[in-house]
């Protein structure tokens, strides 16, 4: 595993804005990088999701993403949103504790900041 990817897999990361919005606490997704390859998981707001990444240091791509169907009126929107965002991920700007997911031109479109695993 490259050290870029290293580096991803040391925490659990957190959502805290979609593009210009704040996140509350109780309704945060997170995702998690797998230590051991190139998979990606984690919680989409309502449902779990599972897939996969390639990351160089800066260049982020997900791809073969995967969620469950629960059905939760309160979250779908975030989710729908949070989803989408990881699909149009091109970039990534990663700092010891700050995550931020840039699309093709520069925009930001989600931010984390990290969260020990236990």
């Amino acid at each position: 595993m490259a050290a870029e990817s290293r580096r991803l897999a040391k925490h659990q990361w957190v959502l805290v804005t979609e593009g210009d919005r704040s996140i509350p606490p109780g309704e945060r997704p997170n995702l998690y990088f797998d230590p051991a390859g190139s998979g990606v998981a984690g919680f989409a707001g309502c449902n779990r999701f599972v897939g996969e990444y390639a990351f160089d240091g800066s260049r982020l791509t997900f791809s073969h993403l995967a969620a469950t169907r629960k059905y939760c009126a309160n979250s779908a929107t975030l989710e729908a949103t949070f989803l989408d965002a990881l699909g149009r991920t091109r970039r990534a700007v990663l700092t010891d504790r700050y995550l931020e997911f840039l699309d093709g031109s520069g925009r930001p479109l989600l931010a984390f900041r990290a969260q020990e695993q236990a």
